[in-house]
């Protein structure tokens, strides 16, 4: 691809076009194919081979139509007024949204084929689809009936009621919308779709704040559609609808149904808040049970750790999930005569690998021979940490399947400051090991999974701005595996993660006039803004560290405003928050804790 991309750059238009055949010689992915062919095309086109760049063209489009390279190859060749198949030119500019020309294709279409072709159906079904997504709801309303009406037997049939559905709603009918969905559901209950309509009549019932109709609906899927995957989900809205509105004795009915028949289904999620409205409904015992049962089985995740505090009795209110870990963490050890040594860890892993003790420290001849190793040690004490990495990754990545090897290339990793690869690979031992929790591991094992590199730094800054240095450690284990030249997608920098803007703004707030986010990788300076920045966020978050964690990761306003709708209680305040991402933040970094408090004391 590179080579072609040159080729093309520099006005070799036939060598990139051989480049692009010997690609489609050997690929097999359709989306890929299409990539490669649309890009012929544009060559050939450059090159002046019209008739060959058509070619090319119009295989794009039969090759993968669903990818956005048929759709570019579709516009290059409507520009040269080639002949397209009018159904396919619809079908291609539906799938990529550009639903005007798609209802132009349709239309046109079914203006100029006999009633009785084959394809009528599905052209006027996604006729309304593409109206549908252009806003025009009437005109794709009347087009769905017809479909509905006309076509009866299209494998279509079910999607053109729930599209009917939809289309209601855009013109404010929301009643009748629901309507629509319900009615399919009962007169067509062995369609696939049958149970989806009920769904989407729940989940509009509940964007309405309707709670009654939605809980009728989801309800009635339950019910009607057990076997179906949205049965579980059904069961969960409407357990934790009835928990939101403090009807506790429906919400346990519903989260105990769902826990009883579908054990798999967010197990950990479910399991505590059954939990908590068990409590809330007077069945303490209850309550117990399935508390216990969740922390039994994981007490090192969020929920299990939310599990262990309830029956502890400690309200998870003003942070307390994070300044009261230490009441709640299990031993540091649950191996029998374990030491925290590293003989006694090596002892553990000889007996499970079936290899001398006196091995399992040792890499393999053919990885301490690894050329890639070597040149990844030479290029740190060059300092040249990016490319370093790149070797070291290798090196990983073709040793990560092989439990022998993982302990010895965790320590060779963690004494060449590659944190992040010596976790990942004592993460990694850990999962092939009968320990099963971490805590069922070797003490020295977990602590190479969850280690205390610049200890000095972390503490000093932690205790400076006045939280645990433990929630500094499992910060910035979540941040960057403790990679000091991690930078992420989003820009975020180093150990924790700056963003430049935001290291900018502090360096004013700490008083560096000097400051150029070229030295933001340096642990001394990231670790201070970082640790600075956290307890800023505390401060204007009503002095509530968790709300601060959310804050840091996904910006003080958002967090602000999340704690506004949630109020006093922290479950309830990660459990509604609107992107995925920060309540992922805030449960790893939580289960961090818990692993450094039990390792190394609060």
């Amino acid at each position: 691809e590179s080579l072609a991309q040159v080729y093309q750059e520099s006005g070799r238009y036939a060598d990139a076009n051989a480049a692009y055949e010997e690609i489609l010689a050997v690929a097999e992915n359709p989306g890929y194919r299409t990539q490669i062919l649309y890009r012929a095309g544009q060559a050939l086109a450059a090159g002046g081979d019209g008739p060959g760049a058509i070619e090319r063209w119009r295989a794009a489009t039969a090759e993968s139509p669903e990818d956005y390279n048929a759709y570019l190859a579709l516009v290059e060749l409507v520009n040269r007024n080639v002949e397209f198949d009018l159904y396919q030119r619809g079908y291609i500019d539906l799938v990529a949204e550009a639903y005007v020309p798609a209802i132009n294709a349709y239309q046109a279409y079914l203006d100029s084929v006999d009633p009785t072709d084959a394809r009528v159906a599905n052209a006027l079904h996604e006729l309304g689809q593409s109206h549908l997504g252009a806003g025009n709801y009437g005109e794709a309303l009347a087009v769905l009936d017809r479909a509905i009406l006309e076509h009866p037997d299209c494998d279509c049939f079910g999607q053109a009621w729930l599209d009917k559905g939809a289309a209601q709603a855009g013109l404010g009918d929301s009643a009748g919308a629901r309507r629509t969905y319900r009615t399919f559901a009962r007169d067509y209950p062995d369609h696939p779709l049958a149970p989806e309509a009920l769904w989407q009549s729940g989940r509009r019932a509940l964007d309405e704040g309707n709670q009654i109709e939605a809980a009728v609906d989801f309800l009635a899927l339950a019910d009607a559609f057990p076997a179906s995957e949205r049965a579980p989900q059904a069961l969960y809205a409407l357990g934790m609808g009835a928990l939101n509105a403090e009807l506790y004795p429906q919400a346990a009915e519903a989260l105990d149904r769902l826990q009883r028949g579908y054990p798999d289904y967010r197990w950990d999620v479910v399991g505590y808040w059954l939990g908590r409205s068990q409590a809330a409904a007077g069945q303490a015992d209850a309550a117990q049970t399935t508390w216990q049962a969740l922390v039994d089985r994981a007490p090192d995740i969020y929920y299990g750790i939310l599990a262990n505090y309830a029956l502890a009795g400690i309200p998870m209110t003003d942070a307390a999930m994070l300044n009261r870990i230490s009441e709640v963490s299990g031993p540091f050890s649950r191996v029998p005569g374990d030491d925290g040594s590293q003989a006694f860890a090596e002892q553990w892993l000889a007996g499970w690998l079936e290899i001398p003790a006196e091995q399992a420290g040792v890499l393999p001849p053919e990885i301490a021979e690894d050329q890639n190793l070597a040149k990844g040690r030479l290029l740190l004490e060059l300092d040249q940490r990016g490319d370093a990495l790149v070797a070291l990754e290798r090196v990983y990545e073709r040793n990560k399947e092989t439990a022998g090897t993982l302990y010895p290339l965790s320590l060779t990793f963690a004494e060449l400051g590659a944190y992040r690869l010596s976790i990942l690979s004592a993460a990694r031992l850990m999962q092939f090991s009968p320990a099963g929790l971490v805590e069922n591991a070797p003490a020295f094992l977990q602590r190479l999974a969850y280690p205390r590199p610049f200890a000095e730094l972390i503490e000093r800054e932690a205790r400076a701005n006045g939280f645990d240095p433990m929630i500094y450690y499992s910060l910035i284990r979540q941040e960057s595996l403790f990679e000091e030249g991690a930078r992420s997608s989003a820009a975020a920098q180093g150990l924790a993660q700056i963003i430049p803007d935001t290291g900018q703004w502090i360096a004013g707030q700490l008083g560096h006039p000097e400051y150029t986010n070229d030295i933001i990788y340096r642990p001394v300076i990231n670790l201070r803004f970082g640790a600075y920045y956290l307890d800023w966020a505390r401060d204007y978050l009503d002095g509530n560290l968790l709300s601060a964690l959310v804050g840091y990761n996904a910006g003080p306003g958002n967090s602000q405003a999340w704690r506004e709708r949630a109020g006093a209680d922290d479950t309830r305040f990660v459990e509604i928050l609107t992107f995925a991402e920060p309540r992922a933040y805030v449960q790893y970094i939580l289960s961090n804790l818990y692993h450094y408090a039990r390792l190394y004391g609060s």
